[in-house]
């Protein structure tokens, strides 16, 4: 088939998950090219775990390292959970995040609302999404600063691992109003669905 670009390939490939295979009780995101250390599930569904609410999810800090896993340095994140901060810039990479059944199949349901007119050019990435989705309906987020993921840097990646934590930011702010119009539509999408939600979340 046609080559549809890495976003909506990652889109898919979650609705065929939806579709054709068995409801799992955790599901999480692999990047093909990263290294898990071997504790990196058991830490993040004990983590879960210890959760309550019907919605969780767990994210993790993560170690860059170059092409042949040596160390370059350790991600560092500032979280306080603030549903606002998701709109401008999303710190969870997808590759950390795992999730229980619940959280996983509702945000992957309501990724749905992307795909209609006028709105399919603006399809946030899927960590940005899934991120943003679970404070939005206030779901039990678990943020490990340890980091638990080799962090495969090659390419362009080099040039984001080594930026500041305050240039990062700096950039998130440029790029909301370079683009604010991708912004806008998150934020539309994560407002419609979130009504849905409170009114009848059985349909998702």
């Amino acid at each position: 088939g046609c080559n549809i670009g890495a976003t909506r390939s990652l889109y898919q490939l979650v609705y065929y998950v939806l579709e054709n295979v068995s409801q799992g009780d955790y599901y999480a995101f692999c990047d093909q090219d990263d290294y898990w250390p071997p504790e990196k599930l058991v830490t993040a569904i004990n983590a879960i775990n210890q959760l309550e609410g019907t919605y969780k999810m767990y994210f993790c800090n993560s170690t860059y390292v170059d092409a042949e896993l040596s160390f370059i340095k350790e991600s560092s994140f500032y979280y306080d959970g603030n549903f606002k901060h998701c709109i401008l810039r999303n710190i969870a990479l997808g590759c950390t995040m795992v999730f229980n059944s619940n959280m996983f199949l509702l945000a992957g349901q309501a990724s749905k609302s992307f795909f209609v007119k006028d709105r399919e050019k603006y399809i946030p990435l899927h960590d940005v999404w899934f991120y943003a989705f679970a404070h939005c309906i206030n779901a039990s987020i678990f943020y490990d600063r340890s980091p638990h993921l080799l962090y495969r840097q090659h390419g362009s990646n080099v040039t984001q691992a080594n930026k500041s934590l305050v240039r990062r930011y700096l950039l998130g702010i440029r790029n909301t109003f370079k683009n604010p119009d991708s912004h806008l539509a998150l934020a539309s999408c994560l407002y419609q669905c979130n009504c849905y939600f409170d009114n009848n979340v059985t349909n998702y």
